[in-house]
């Protein structure tokens, strides 16, 4: 006999069932048709109260439908009315049952999961006819945790795709995977529930990574996996999350996009930007471009896109502003949206304002500055000194700057050490210094090192970590903290200035002085505010400026030729510019007295360089990032 929703057949079923236990030996029958009665007697019980509860309700019977009051009684049956020995009896046809009900009409039945779930513990004959179900039924709860975060994050169309470190980061951060994790995913492998390859450390590959690929098959092993998820973890497992994202919320947006591009990770702003123009193909180089950091649920996402013109972008965005939407009970929550292009940001108005601070010299190359120092930093104290300053970037940027430097949410940092290797990670979402020993039970080797490190560090959901790196040391550091990391803040800056316009600078003379005044006013507070709050030897008084600039009229109009800045004690609103008609000056000395008059330029600091150049480091930027208009 077949159960169908909205229909009365459970005492009858279950009478059915334990008929067989009639077969028992003679002293035993007495009992066993009992028993029968019992639990025809209990069910009719129960019929009794639903049937009032529709009647004395009818809301009820709405909204739940005939089939829900069925599956209570059926779930009151099994769950108190039957001991174990009766269920194990009975078990592999209450499975049958089930499993023909749910294939019968998948999506009305999709609430018989956990129950058939339930059931595949008693389905013997099932278990031992398909290896991949039994294998599932075999799980531990941390497994489930694994094989959910598989469900969600592979997608058949991407094979070898995800990462072992990300499956095992979302399994503990979404399905709340405790304790061994990897032995967690070595068990998937050796029941053949994952496939897994491995790739060893090469020049394209910075680390040994595995690969992995879910094997739950077509059979009824996926769908007792689903149960075990929704029963026992508590939430849903939504397989190909990403897709789903993009189909369910997203799609929208998608199609007023050239192209459009996602991600089931946390990201930084910073690289949300640079994952735009990684998509844009060369002639749309400076295509609108839109990126948005989201949530679905607890789970981070990304999505990226690039439009023909700005008006489809526009309404890309109405989109995204009236989103409010759910799914799986999981509400989809946009947390930050950046347009692209805009224009670049200053890169080294933290160096001037440090050297107008201190006087001291920073030394460079093309890829990072730095300066010694003759006090020597435990890696704990550097880590904090680090902090202190990134605390105090962030409090001095607002806007597109602060996202772009990538400091538009907390930071924090971790620090992980083991004889003389150290492992420095940069932490979201937490504002301290997190130092860790790591003892011989925690090993850090590839593939798993993310993982092993959020276990470390005791990371929560909403905590990440962002990257990492290992470091050989026997001593302690000697560059100085804060110099390092405006260094590699001046990284960020720089990747960022490489795909925007550049930044353009009206060079009529009251437009070039009010912007030059601006940036001088900005950066001697910095300045200031550096010397009090952070700890670095040396200190400046406060200076003026006046900023000379050859000039000649050429065929296109007025030419710049070299520039000259002096900083005299004064005032930081005291600024000056001069556009000096360089007809018959031939040294720095007669262009300043052109310009300001006698000025004892030797005794100040002195800036002496192309206009442009000139130009450029008062703003707080590299040569390249702006452009002279007239």
């Amino acid at each position: 006999m077949r159960i169908k929703p909205g229909t009365i057949h459970t005492a009858a079923v279950l009478s059915d069932w334990l008929g067989r236990m009639s077969d028992c030996a003679a002293d035993g029958v007495t009992w066993a048709l009992d028993r029968r009665r019992q639990v025809i007697a209990s069910a009719g019980a129960f019929n009794g109260l639903t049937n009032a509860v529709a009647v004395s309700e009818p809301s009820w019977q709405h909204e739940y439908g005939p089939g829900w009051f069925h599956e209570q009684r059926r779930a009151h049956l099994w769950d108190v009315v039957l001991d174990d020995p009766e269920r194990r009896e009975i078990g592999q046809k209450a499975y049958d049952e089930l499993i023909d009900e749910f294939e019968d009409n998948p999506e009305i039945a999709a609430g018989l999961v956990v129950r058939i779930a339930r059931m595949a513990n008693y389905a013997h004959g099932s278990q031992q006819r398909d290896r991949l179900l039994a294998a599932v039924v075999a799980l531990d709860l941390p497994d489930v945790a694994v094989a959910a975060a598989m469900v969600e994050l592979t997608s058949p169309a991407k094979p070898g795709f995800i990462t072992a470190d990300a499956v095992l980061i979302h399994a503990r951060n979404v399905f709340s995977g405790h304790g061994d994790l990897i032995a967690s995913l070595n068990k998937l492998r050796e029941l053949e529930l994952v496939v897994a390859t491995e790739t060893i450390a090469s020049a394209h590959v910075p680390a040994e990574q595995m690969r992995v690929d879910p094997n739950f098959g077509e059979g009824h092993a996926i769908t007792v996996l689903h149960g075990r998820i929704q029963g026992e973890l508590g939430r849903i497992a939504v397989p190909n999350i990403g897709e789903h994202v993009m189909q369910a919320h997203l799609e929208n947006v998608r199609l007023e996009s050239t192209f459009m591009t996602f991600a089931v990770q946390d990201i930084d702003t910073n690289d949300l930007v640079a994952q735009i123009g990684d998509i844009r193909p060369g002639p749309m180089k400076r295509a609108p471009g839109v990126a948005i950091r989201a949530r679905y649920g607890d789970q981070p996402f990304f999505a990226t896109a690039v439009f023909n013109n700005r008006g489809l972008r526009a309404g890309a965005l109405e989109i995204l502003d009236n989103l409010n939407e759910s799914s799986f009970g999981r509400t989809f929550t946009v947390d930050k949206v950046v347009l692209d292009p805009s224009e670049t940001i200053p890169s080294v108005r933290f160096f001037r304002a440090l050297n107008m601070a201190t006087g001291l010299q920073m030394e460079r190359s093309k890829s990072k500055w730095w300066m010694r120092t003759e006090t020597t930093l435990p890696i704990n104290v550097f880590a904090w000194r680090q902090l202190e300053a990134l605390r105090f970037v962030r409090s001095h940027t607002e806007g597109l700057e602060r996202e772009a430097l990538g400091l538009d949410r907390q930071i924090g940092i971790g620090v992980a050490e083991v004889g003389d290797t150290a492992y420095w990670a940069d932490l979201r979402g937490l504002d301290t210094v997190l130092v860790k020993e790591i003892t011989p039970d925690h090993s850090m080797d590839s593939p798993y090192t993310f993982y092993n490190l959020e276990r470390l560090f005791e990371l929560k959901p909403g905590q990440s970590i962002m990257h990492f790196t290992t470091e050989m040391r026997g001593e302690p550091r000697i560059e100085d903290p804060v110099v390092d990391l405006f260094s590699d803040l001046w990284e960020n800056a720089r990747r960022f200035n490489e795909t925007q316009p550049r930044r353009k600078v009206a060079t009529d003379e009251q437009s070039l002085t009010e912007q030059i005044r601006a940036a001088h006013m900005r950066d001697q507070e910095v300045a200031r505010r550096l010397s009090e709050t952070i700890t670095i030897g040396g200190h400046r008084d406060m200076t003026a400026l006046r900023l000379a600039i050859h000039t000649r009229r050429g065929p296109t109009g007025l030419q710049f030729g070299p520039a000259l800045a002096v900083f005299p004690p004064g005032s930081p609103e005291d600024v000056e510019v001069a556009l000096i008609d360089g007809t018959g000056i031939n040294s720095a000395d007669q262009l300043l007295d052109t310009a300001f008059g006698s000025i004892e330029r030797w005794q100040y600091p002195v800036e002496s360089l192309a206009a442009t150049d000139v130009i450029a480091t008062l703003l707080g930027h590299e040569a390249d990032e702006i452009q002279l208009t007239r």
